[in-house]
């Protein structure tokens, strides 16, 4: 019977760690964005974040005050736990919003227009088509930044877990993963172009 191997697990930590693959998983997998927890506070780019918590609904509820806010403004709801971003320009916040224990959606969020829409799914498609995966690979897009001008987004293809029943498998399951990276346009989601390679290109939002 298979199960779902965690790649914290100990028990095949060794397996993972040794293999191509698991060194492409990893190798720069150290998003700009940051974690929110309720009750916290995060700053980022003179900008404030903070996260409440509705024990009745499970609904967890993102704020943010910037230096031209009078008070916090709500930008995200949601139920699990998001990773965020502030865009150079203050209007956008990006978001990996982890809706389940295997799920992962890139988001933006436009604070003057008040409303927020996902920017994954023609990567993750494009990804699926040409890369094949095999199915006993989980790779979830999250997001890595904003371009310098806001208006195009970095998103990585991460190896996050595997199915598979031992640690043998496991090595060479992992030797299968192939670490894409696609720059999307931030008000569509739309692929503007792709590097198959596992460094990311310097000026990846050039061209």
């Amino acid at each position: 019977m298979k199960l779902a191997l965690k790649i914290g697990l100990t028990s095949f930590a060794i397996a993972l760690a040794t293999s191509a693959g698991f060194s492409q998983a990893t190798a720069q997998r150290i998003p700009s964005l940051v974690g929110l927890r309720p009750g916290e506070e995060l700053r980022l780019r003179d900008a404030r974040f903070t996260e409440t918590f509705d024990s009745s609904t499970y609904v967890r509820t993102d704020f943010i005050q910037r230096r031209r806010d009078q008070k916090p403004v709500p930008f995200f709801t949601h139920q699990r736990g998001i990773s965020v971003t502030l865009a150079h320009a203050q209007r956008f916040v990006l978001i990996n919003d982890y809706f389940a224990t295997k799920g992962c959606r890139v988001m933006v969020a436009d604070l003057q227009a008040h409303r927020d829409w996902q920017i994954d799914q023609a990567a993750a498609q494009r990804y699926r088509q040409a890369a094949a995966p095999d199915n006993r690979l989980i790779v979830l897009p999250e997001a890595y930044s904003f371009s310098p001008d806001d208006t195009k987004v970095l998103i990585g293809m991460y190896l996050v877990d595997l199915s598979v029943a031992t640690a043998q498998e496991a090595a060479q399951v992992s030797n299968l993963y192939k670490k894409w990276w696609f720059v999307v346009d931030t008000s569509s989601g739309r692929v503007l172009r792709e590097y198959r390679t596992v460094e990311i290109p310097k000026r990846w939002y050039l061209g």
